[in-house]
């Protein structure tokens, strides 16, 4: 959902209709990820594709070529990277169960207690990148990369399509 969540945000950047003013988690609603998917249909990559995205992106948001985009523009990327990340709690969640249970899935054989230290920085890092300002976007995007390469391998999931709509995780509230 995260690599989702960037694409999506992404290719807002450039409609000048989009509310970009909104509080983090509002985006995250129940009631706005329906009303929105209305006005901007689900569309889908293939994995290889929507992953060279992300590379792309990352190339375009560095900590250099940042320094060069026009205030405005600058804005609307850094609440990119702000709202993606504050909707990526679910992601800390599950980050801590796999941490929590890392003595046994190390025993399992199904995850080393060097694979699993690794997915945590990664994590760690890009959620801690993308929420604040004017950081290197870049890093963040191929610290994520290399957390959902392993995630990938390591549970032999295939490369499906990647779907690229607002979607995620709410509150029970919400409903």
């Amino acid at each position: 959902m995260v690599v989702e969540r960037i694409l999506w945000f992404n290719e807002r950047l450039q409609d000048a209709d989009f509310n970009w003013n909104l509080q983090d988690y509002d985006y995250s609603s129940f009631g706005y990820m329906v009303g929105i998917g209305s006005q901007y249909p689900e569309t889908t990559l293939p994995y290889d594709a929507a992953i060279n995205k992300l590379k792309d992106i990352g190339v375009k948001y560095n900590i250099d070529n940042i320094k060069t985009i026009a205030e405005s523009d600058k804005y609307k990327i850094t609440r990119l990277f702000q709202i993606v990340a504050a909707s990526s709690s679910y992601l800390l969640n599950e980050a801590n169960a796999i941490k929590n249970n890392k003595l046994t899935l190390d025993i399992i054989d199904y995850m080393s207690l060097d694979e699993n230290k690794g997915i945590m920085f990664d994590i760690s890092l890009f959620i801690t990148l993308m929420g604040k300002p004017n950081k290197n976007y870049q890093a963040a995007v191929n610290a994520l990369i290399s957390v959902t390469e392993r995630i990938r391998e390591i549970g032999q999931y295939p490369k499906d399509d990647i779907r690229i709509g607002l979607r995620g995780s709410f509150p029970m509230s919400d409903l």
